[in-house]
């Protein structure tokens, strides 16, 4: 009860100060100030709130961006949620460090057969299964009625394309919440992060192929191959990175978490500089990704040099804040309009896809020879979108102009719900396999042995306290 009354107090303070001493919302640097800091205090007090609940952290977040955003109490105005981005970059830099220091080179080796087996399954299911059921579907969709067989098989496998993508900001603020360890969890990340990868690989070859076979050309081999430089060299980027901040670590021993936000800035700035620069003086349309390159980093910190565990411990103290302000941002920034233009056609696109990630989820794990948590389990950690699923989804408006508005808001709408909806079943699938709250907080010790998981069926053994209520 003290926490829900600290909530509304901060909801009339800030909607009395706008009124009397800021007006003019998101106009000055004191708006954004008081803005973010009030939506920082919102998201964490909500994130407190839903605990008892039993749901994660990052739902309360979001939904505290979601009612004081501007598709509801518009608190937070969409020309601050615009000024706003920069810190977004940030954070997402940020997570994207957690999520490469998250893989351990080792785990991911012993379960690299259960990791392709269900990468496989997973990115065929989905792919094929959303795409075949978008296009039984056809009569229900208003704007595919009257299609052409070619432009409905190009929308209904860009949709199936898109459902492929995941969430590695989620899956990461859900492990860390949970303080989650063992091998179901070292596999739902290493899969995370894989899936994204070849999804946006899947989403380029579609959408040239597309392209190719709505206009009678060729399919451009060109556009995949720059994607594909552009993966490869944000890769590169990132692990030469990797090295430098080792090395650093190595040598300083003071304000590591200040070095590593100044780091998330240059990568997310400096990226956006070059590719802008590419596109205004020799006109390249040549992206590197952000995100890929703080990833490599982190890889490469945790496996390739002896400071893993600091840099781990330094990212767990920054990770609080960093988490509670992207995901209140990003519930801030779901369009409730959209949704509610479409919420039929954008639940069953939903279900369409919760079903497919099951199936293929179940089928890698058999064909791996993984026990029943893991076919059980392992495909509820896969249904959370948000960043990478959203810039696919505008790319089909900007690629597809007769029709692309239309399936983007499709799109839009199916991955609110996903961002709604997966960081619960996450957290559940978590708890269910045993392994929330099996790691110490700020202390890494080596993933061997029965504390690690890995029964001898299969399926991950339990630590010795059990599943985390909530913590």
């Amino acid at each position: 009860m003290r926490r829900l009354l600290v909530l509304i107090a901060l909801v009339v303070l800030l909607w009395y100060a706008s009124l009397n001493f800021l007006p003019g919302v998101g106009r000055g640097a004191g708006q954004i100030t008081a803005t973010l800091g009030f939506l920082l205090l919102a998201a964490f007090t909500a994130g407190e709130l839903v605990v008892p609940l039993r749901l994660p952290r990052i739902t309360g977040y979001l939904l505290a961006g979601l009612l004081f955003g501007p598709s509801a109490l518009d608190l937070v105005t969409a020309e601050s949620l615009e000024r706003l981005k920069a810190i977004d970059s940030l954070a997402l830099t940020f997570i994207a460090l957690s999520a490469g220091g998250e893989l351990k080179l080792s785990e991911l080796k012993r379960n690299r057969r259960l990791i392709g087996s269900a990468l496989t399954s997973l990115l065929f299911v989905v792919f094929a299964g959303t795409t075949l059921l978008v296009l039984a579907a056809r009569p229900l969709f208003a704007f595919t009625r009257e299609m052409g067989g070619r432009d409905l098989l190009v929308m209904a496998a860009i949709l199936g394309a898109i459902a492929t993508a995941r969430s590695p900001a989620s899956a990461i603020a859900i492990i860390k919440e949970t303080r989650a360890r063992g091998r179901f969890t070292d596999v739902a990340m290493g899969l995370t992060l894989a899936m994204d990868i070849l999804a946006i690989v899947l989403f380029a070859l579609v959408a040239s192929a597309g392209t190719a076979l709505l206009s009678h050309r060729p399919m451009e081999a060109g556009y995949v191959l720059g994607l594909l430089l552009e993966i490869g060299l944000s890769l590169g980027i990132g692990a030469g990175l990797g090295l430098v901040l080792a090395a650093w670590l190595a040598r300083v021993r003071s304000h590591n978490l200040i070095t590593i936000f100044l780091l998330a800035i240059v990568v997310s700035e400096v990226s956006q500089a070059v590719s802008r620069w590419l596109e205004a003086r020799y006109g390249l349309a040549f992206h590197l990704e952000p995100m890929l390159i703080c990833i490599a980093t982190g890889f490469v910190v945790r496996n390739f040099s002896a400071q893993g565990s600091r840099f781990l411990d330094v990212l767990d103290r920054g990770g609080l804040m960093v988490f509670t302000v992207f995901f209140a941002l990003a519930g801030a920034g779901l369009d409730l309009t959209i949704l509610r233009r479409t919420w039929g056609l954008a639940l069953l696109v939903v279900g369409i896809r919760f079903a497919a990630i099951q199936a293929g989820a179940w089928l890698g794990a058999y064909l791996a020879g993984a026990g029943p948590v893991y076919r059980r389990w392992l495909g509820m950690t896969f249904v959370t979108q948000a960043g990478v699923s959203l810039g696919l989804a505008k790319a089909v408006e900007a690629r597809f102009p007769g029709w692309g508005a239309a399936v983007a808001t499709l799109a839009v709408a199916a991955i609110s719900l996903n961002q709604l909806l997966g960081p619960v079943l996450f957290k559940q699938a978590l708890t269910a396999a045993g392994e929330a709250g099996a790691a110490q907080p700020h202390r890494r010790r080596p993933a061997a042995g029965a504390g690690a998981g890995g029964g001898a069926d299969g399926s991950p053994a339990r630590s010795g306290g059990g599943p985390a209520s909530g913590r």
